[in-house]
C-alpha cells in the first residue's frame, strides 16, 4: 500500500493513495502525522510505501518493490545535500530548528558513528521483523531526542540491522525520479 498522512493544511488533500488524517494525540501536529510514517506496521498491513504529502507516485507499488534488491528490508533516497546526521544536526542548530539541548545530547550520544544520511520523504518497507524493530526503535528515538527524521533514522537503522536499498535523485536541485514526482509542500 502507498500511503501518507496529512494533518492540518500543510499539504493539499488528495485521493490517489491512502491518506491518514485523524490522529490528534500529540501537541505537535507534525508528530500526529509522523506516527503513521514511523510506526507503519501498526497502521498498514504488509509491505508499504510511505510518501510525504508532497510526493506523488508515478508507478505502481509492485514496480517499486521489483526495483529493490531482494536482500534489502527497505529503500530510501539518499539525502541530496548532506551525508551525515551530524551535518544535518549542525544545519538545524544554525537555523534554530528544534531543541538545542536535545540536539546537543544527540550529537554527543552518536559522536564518532559514521552513518549515511537519508531523506525520509519516501520509505519503501518490506514487512519483516527487522523493519518492525526499526520502526519501534526509530519512534522511541524520535520521542526522546530531536523529532527530525534524518537525525534519528541512521541510528535506528544501525540498531535494527535493516538493510537499505538506496535510491538517488538526479541532483540536489533536480529531485526527479522515474517512480516519484516531488512538489514543494503546500502546492
Amino acid at each position: 500500500m502507498i500511503y501518507t498522512a496529512i494533518i492540518g493544511d500543510r499539504d493539499a488533500p488528495r485521493n490517489d493513495i491512502k491518506v491518514f488524517q485523524t490522529y490528534d494525540q500529540f501537541k505537535l501536529p507534525v508528530l500526529n502525522a509522523k506516527i503513521y510514517k514511523v510506526l507503519a506496521h501498526l497502521f498498514v498491513p504488509g509491505n508499504s510505501i510511505w510518501v510525504d504529502g508532497n510526493i506523488w507516485p508515478l508507478v505502481t507499488e509492485n514496480e517499486v518493490f521489483d526495483e529493490i534488491s531482494f536482500d534489502c528490508d527497505m529503500a530510501m533516497f539518499r539525502h541530496p545535500g548532506r551525508n551525515s546526521a551530524h551535518s544535518e544536526a549542525k544545519v538545524l542548530l544554525e537555523h534554530k530548528i528544534g531543541s538545542v539541548s536535545d540536539m546537543q545530547d544527540w550529537l554527543q550520544r552518536t559522536e564518532g558513528r559514521g552513518f549515511g544520511l537519508f531523506e525520509a520523504n519516501i520509505i519503501v518497507r518490506r514487512d519483516t521483523e527487522r523493519t518492525r524493530r526499526f520502526n519501534e526503535c526509530w519512534w522511541s528515538l524520535i520521542c526522546r531526542y530531536p523529532w527530525r527524521d534524518q537525525i534519528t533514522l541512521p541510528e535506528a537503522l544501525r540498531v535494527s540491522g535493516c538493510r537499505v536499498h538506496r535510491f538517488d535523485w538526479k541532483s540536489e536541485s533536480d529531485r526527479s525520479h522515474r517512480f516519484f514526482k516531488f512538489k514543494l509542500h503546500g502546492q
